[in-house]
């Protein structure tokens, strides 16, 4: 802390009680009458009020003279500032007369130092890039060069570059890289940039390494070296107001849900049963519980983009099961009658000479029952093979 001595409140003390001197009246209560002055401190100030008179009750409170805690009293009149705000500190005469002074006092906040500053709150996602802002404050002007050194953890974060923002007045000279660690050189040009050497200065490009987990990072402004014209070297005070958090990565689940959609149209519109083109008894209920392990994935705030790259693989595989457990067609059952007889051969007499060179073969190719790729005599024999052999 700082002990003020305000010289001039004894002063003022002196020559108040030589005008009151007429007046009878104890060397007490003469002292607590004349202290009647205003006085600015900063917190953490001390000032001596006693001006030389030991017998003096002193208090301090609020204005309206409620009790306070922005300041504190000795019993020899020592004042301690202690928060920000406006006090009155009370001199009475602790020799029964009515006598008594008061000082008002205005506190103010800490006097602020000059500093280096680190600037930004970033939210960033692993592996993107982002940017940090240096700079100086409360300082007097008159700096030509700066050495700043600034740390951080080499397995989350990678440092890039520095770009001045005062171009043509404070110039990035150097840099120094290492893991955890980076050193900068800056200058400033000339006498007619003195004073550029304030406010924000360099942008600092810094890049997250893509398999950092999401929480806060840390960077550090660690060490702050300053000279003036004359070679003069000052170490600042540094303040780091920078905080960067990794967030989660962003869940693609759009693909995922067209297909839960797309799953529970096929089970609405399934019929099971034994005949073909149905599926098979308890499919629906399979594909249904594919489905609800899907929305489940889909539904968790908390799901990572390889759970529902996953739940997406499984539920593909339960709707390639639900088309593979279809009742397949009768062999030759041309017309899906149920069974095999003369309207299948005429079916595939129709079709006679179509092949898989034809633009609208998807129409035809269920009547090439040998699968050559053409719809011949060797397809109507086929059928006529079957229809034979159930007789």
């Amino acid at each position: 802390m700082r002990m003020k001595k305000i010289g001039f409140v004894a002063i003022i003390v002196f020559c108040m009680f030589l005008q009151m001197i007429s007046v009878p009246k104890s060397a007490n209560a003469a002292a607590a009458a004349s202290i009647d002055v205003s006085v600015v401190l900063h917190i953490g100030d001390l000032i001596n009020l006693s001006a030389g008179y030991p017998s003096v009750i002193w208090t301090v409170t609020e204005l309206n003279g409620n009790a306070t805690d922005k300041a504190a009293v000795t019993s020899t009149g020592v004042v301690t500032a202690l928060k920000p705000g406006k006090i009155k500190v009370i001199a009475a005469a602790s020799d029964g007369t009515n006598y008594r002074g008061e000082i008002l006092i205005t506190i103010l906040g800490e006097e602020e130092k000059p500093s280096a500053v680190l600037n930004g709150t970033v939210s960033v996602s692993a592996g993107e890039s982002f940017d940090l802002i240096y700079g100086l404050s409360h300082v007097a002007g008159g700096i030509y060069a700066q050495d700043v050194t600034l740390t951080y953890d080499p397995a989350k974060l990678e440092f890039d570059s520095a770009v001045s923002l005062k171009d043509n007045a404070v110039v990035v000279v150097d840099i120094s890289k290492q893991p955890g660690k980076v050193r900068i050189l800056l200058a400033t040009l000339g006498e007619e940039h003195a004073n550029a050497a304030y406010g924000d200065l360099i942008k600092l490009h810094w890049k997250v390494k893509p398999t950092v987990q999401p929480g806060p990072v840390e960077i550090l402004l660690q060490h702050v070296i300053v000279s003036n014209g004359s070679g003069v070297e000052t170490q600042l005070n540094t303040k780091n107001h920078s905080q960067v958090v990794v967030k989660a990565a962003s869940v693609n689940k759009q693909l995922l849900l067209d297909l839960i959609a797309q799953a529970q149209e096929k089970i609405n519109n399934g019929v099971e049963g034994t005949l073909p083109g149905q599926y098979k008894k308890g499919a629906k209920a399979v594909l249904q519980g594919a489905i609800d392990a899907a929305k489940a994935v889909a539904d968790n705030a908390s799901s990572s983009q390889q759970g529902v790259d996953d739940a997406l693989s499984a539920l593909r595989a339960a709707l390639q099961a639900f088309a593979d457990s279809i009742i397949p067609s009768m062999p030759g059952d041309q017309n899906g009658d149920g069974k095999v007889s003369i309207g299948d051969i005429a079916v595939i007499a129709a079709a006679y000479g179509k092949s898989n060179k034809d633009p609208d073969w998807d129409q035809y190719k269920n009547c090439d029952i040998n699968g050559d790729g053409i719809i011949d005599v060797a397809d109507l024999a086929a059928v006529a093979r079957i229809l034979l052999d159930e007789k």
